[in-house]
């Protein structure tokens, strides 16, 4: 059986962009397990289902995005509970980020944590580029307010 030049495209675009989901789901979710469970989830959807890129070129913003579409239907990501010593700094940090409402901390992560635009970030979350600058504005703002109460 002779695999199809976009399937070889689509795995080779996938293996590129699987640490950076990887990283991102984690993140999302505050615990690795939990990230990677999802991260695998889409990973076997997608080599099962190409399809579901539909015919152009996949990009690392197509795969993030098939990522959240995939997520939806089971009522989104389910975020850690618990975990490390809240004491120590990266830990009390990841803890404010989660406190961060659901589309606002996506946002944040993907544009400051994944490098993506605004636009990009709108695209993979299936909301207006409006809604992205404005969840993105307000996460910041709320990282700064509680950055600056804990001092």
């Amino acid at each position: 059986m002779k695999v199809s030049d976009s399937t070889t495209g689509l795995s080779e675009q996938l293996m590129a962009t699987l640490p950076y989901l990887r990283r991102y789901a984690r993140a999302l979710t505050g615990s690795q397990s939990h990230g990677d469970q999802w991260v695998r989830l889409c990973v076997e959807v997608l080599l099962q289902q190409p399809e579901l890129m539909g015919d152009s070129s996949t990009s690392k913003v197509d795969i993030f995005a098939l990522f959240h579409r995939l997520q939806r239907p089971f009522g989104g990501l389910d975020k850690a509970e618990g975990g490390a010593d809240p004491g120590t700094a990266p830990d009390r940090l990841k803890a404010q980020i989660r406190e961060i409402p659901d589309t606002q901390r996506k946002v944040l992560l993907l544009t400051v944590l994944e490098g993506f635009s605004v636009e990009e970030a709108a695209r993979i979350l299936s909301i207006s580029v409006d809604e992205a600058d404005q969840a993105l504005r307000q996460a910041r703002e709320e990282l700064r307010r509680v950055a600056s109460v804990r001092v």
